[in-house]
């Protein structure tokens, strides 16, 4: 009966606690929630930079790898986004490397292919040209300077402005 008797009689808690425990809560999904935001953010952040730095890992060494394997350079166009001509000892079928509508493109034999995507804008500095051949004196053979710069298409949102600029210099095999 007593334990009947203390139930009955717990009033329970006063407007005062229930306030302070509200108050408490609510600092604590405060807290909580800046935490998570913080976190999707540096996220987004950490996954916009790893997109622009594959990106230009992958348009360097394609250019590496035609240049390399290349019997001819040459330039086309004008500056600062110009045509690199390559001609392929291997079937001395020439193809060509180009930015259109902000992606670095590869045409050849087989059609065009991207070489970048589309959430990535390649460029160059407006002061220098994307590609530039250098003659050097016999017996050397000629050596591309290439220039690149990639931007992520962040289409307005300023925290995920991320860019990233490489100069290559390769020579013809």
């Amino acid at each position: 009966m007593t334990k009947f008797k203390y139930l009955i009689s717990n009033k329970g808690v006063s407007l005062l606690e229930l306030i302070i425990y509200i108050a408490i809560f609510s600092v604590i999904i405060l807290v909580m929630s800046e935490i998570f935001f913080a976190s999707i953010k540096g996220g987004d952040l950490a996954s916009v930079r790893f997109d622009v730095s594959q990106n230009m890992r992958f348009a360097t060494e394609k250019i590496r790898q035609a240049v390399f394997d290349a019997s001819a350079i040459s330039v086309s166009g004008i500056c600062p986004l110009n045509t690199l001509n390559v001609t392929s000892t291997i079937n001395a079928a020439t193809s060509s490397i180009f930015v259109e509508s902000g992606i670095l493109k590869i045409s050849g034999v087989n059609g065009t292919e991207s070489i970048t995507s589309e959430s990535v804008i390649a460029t160059t500095t407006p002061a220098d040209c994307l590609f530039t051949v250098i003659l050097n004196p016999q017996p050397a053979k000629a050596t591309l300077q290439a220039k690149l710069k990639m931007v992520y298409n962040s289409q307005g949102r300023s925290d995920l402005d991320v860019a990233e600029s490489q100069q290559i210099t390769v020579s013809l095999r």
